[in-house]
């Protein structure tokens, strides 16, 4: 847990800070777009949410979020000085990830050389500890002809927790990742109260979707979507209420705050398949308390 930084994201970047006073209780949710233009948000906008608190950003836990980096890997560099300007106003930060880091939309192929093993690296110097996988995670083989599960090794060499509860290797009948959720324990500055905040991962399906993955990379996977997508995170918010000790043999600690790293969007073809507006209205009907949905994709 890094104390105070703030960071900016990549192209997509939308930064998202949540701010939770000690009690553990979200006291506001603040989005600051970057609006795709390759610079980080002026850190004005910043100062500006600062003031409308009577103890600033002092004593709270701020969340961090990128997304759709898409190999982009100088980006990163605005990541630690974000960071630190937070760390100087006596905050927590955790920074987030929802996904598509190992694959390069134009230029120079870099990340894909190493099966965007470069990008983690870069990301994990940069600070990040909790990530979601997104549909381009899948570009690759994710396991040989011995079954060795290619992917988990390539995210095995870094220690950022990867996470991704809605995919599912046929041949085998289990999560293709490892990690499906996970709780991170932080410290409230100047207190004696800490605050468990859970994070589980889901991805869209388009993973598996003619026109987005390659058959020879995706035959072997399954996406949950719609209901399944739902019951998916249903399962995974009570796991993460309830000490982590349903779903797997790792017990967590229990939630008290509960953030979706989803890799979905909002793209009006899959509105009804795998949006995050559908996992929300799903999971808000199902009476299932997740805190925040911190969305990537579209």
């Amino acid at each position: 847990m890094k104390q105070g930084n703030l960071k900016r994201t990549i192209t997509t970047f939308a930064l998202t800070a949540c701010l939770l006073v000690p009690n553990a209780v979200p006291s506001v949710v603040v989005a600051a777009d970057n609006g795709g233009n390759g610079y980080p948000q002026d850190i004005r906008t910043f100062d500006k949410i600062e003031k409308k608190y009577e103890d600033g950003f002092a004593g709270k836990i701020v969340v961090l979020q990128s997304n759709d980096s898409h190999g982009d890997v100088d980006d990163f560099k605005f990541v630690k000085p974000l960071e630190d300007y937070f760390i100087k106003k006596d905050a927590q930060v955790l920074t987030v990830d929802c996904g598509d880091y190992s694959q390069t939309r134009s230029g120079t192929k870099i990340v894909e050389k190493s099966e965007g093993i470069s990008a983690l690296k870069i990301m994990e110097s940069a600070g990040y500890d909790v990530i979601a996988l997104g549909n381009h995670e899948f570009d690759y083989f994710h396991e040989d002809e011995k079954g060795n599960n290619l992917l988990q090794e390539r995210l095995d060499t870094v220690k950022i927790d990867a996470l991704c509860a809605n995919i599912i290797d046929t041949d085998t009948n289990k999560r293709v990742a490892k990690q499906h959720n996970c709780v991170k324990t932080v410290k409230v500055p100047a207190s004696n109260t800490s605050v468990n905040i859970g994070f589980f991962g889901v991805d869209t399906g388009e993973t598996t979707d003619d026109g987005h993955a390659s058959s020879d990379y995706s035959v072997d996977l399954k996406v949950y979507t719609g209901d399944k997508l739902v019951d998916c995170a249903k399962k995974e918010i009570a796991d993460l209420r309830n000490t982590g000790d349903e779903l797997d043999n790792e017990k967590n600690p229990t939630a008290d705050i509960i953030i979706c790293l989803a890799h979905l969007g909002v793209d009006e073809a899959r509105m009804n398949k795998d949006s995050s507006t559908l996992l929300y209205n799903g999971l808000k009907k199902a009476n299932a308390n997740v805190d925040v949905i911190l969305d990537a994709n579209s």
